[in-house]
């Protein structure tokens, strides 16, 4: 039978689409509160792709300034932004790409407006800016502001606007891959597992309080700061052990860097 999804679109409008599996039947678009009168262009590449346009992105997307992916129905579902059903109250999360340094950040912040848009994370070396918006409403003025109202050019020195993609951990190849089942159906639990990786986030939810022992084996920071404190291989092991039925071990394991 046909799904109902909808994703929302960075201007502050939504999408609406019948799938079939892969296969997109229908679309309808609901514009964003306060823009009744922005026509869109629908545009697909096979039966599983779909790009909905507003006109005030075209020019802006041509030019390289806007990423395809903030329009594409497929890589917005993919990424996890599409809410089963007629409705959302998700938004499309931003990366701002602008100069390197504070200075730059600071002056993207103030272009998206900070009182409505808070930003989550600024990598200022890099000159990328991560945007959470709150609704439709602030998203529809957020859009505003960043193209000064005219969808010909970015406000506030930002270069581009990219999708803030939500990745999911795969655990399909990985668990068979070290012979998880195998270990299941012999009865292993996880208890009492050590396990050498690159260090840990010791404020993690999920690692707070659990680890029982830990220890550098290279000597300067401890392994709770980790040369790479947040390095998503760890994450990925505790998800691995505790996520999984089978795999949660009632302590959680040794960790050091390697």
């Amino acid at each position: 039978m046909p799904a109902t999804f909808t994703v929302p679109l960075p201007t502050g409008g939504t999408v609406t689409v019948e799938r079939k599996d892969t296969a997109i039947r229908s679309a309808t678009v609901t514009p964003a509160p306060g823009r009744p009168d922005v026509a869109f262009t629908t545009s697909s590449v096979g039966s599983d792709d779909m790009s909905v346009v507003p006109a005030d992105a075209e020019a802006m997307l041509a030019a390289g300034r806007v990423d395809p992916s903030l329009f594409d129905v497929k890589a917005l579902l993919e990424t996890a932004y599409g809410t089963k059903g007629s409705t959302t109250d998700a938004t499309v999360g931003l990366i701002v790409q602008h100069a390197k340094g504070s200075g730059a950040a600071d002056k993207a912040r103030r272009a998206v407006g900070g009182a409505s848009s808070r930003p989550a994370h600024t990598i200022s070396r890099l000159g990328m800016t991560a945007f959470d918006l709150h609704d439709g409403v602030d998203a529809a003025t957020t859009w505003k502001r960043l193209t000064a109202g005219t969808g010909r050019s970015l406000a506030g020195g930002v270069n581009k606007l990219w999708l803030d993609g939500r990745l999911r951990v795969a655990l399909d190849k990985s668990v068979p891959q070290i012979h998880g089942p195998e270990a299941w159906e012999s009865g292993y639990t996880g208890k009492g597992v050590a396990v050498l990786d690159s260090g840990y986030d010791s404020d993690h939810p999920g690692l707070a309080g659990r680890v029982t022992v830990s220890s550098n084996f290279l000597g300067g920071a401890s392994a709770e700061d980790g040369q790479w404190p947040r390095h998503a291989r760890g994450l990925h092991e505790r998800r691995r052990r505790q996520h999984l039925p089978g795999r949660r071990p009632r302590r959680c394991p040794l960790r050091g860097p390697r």
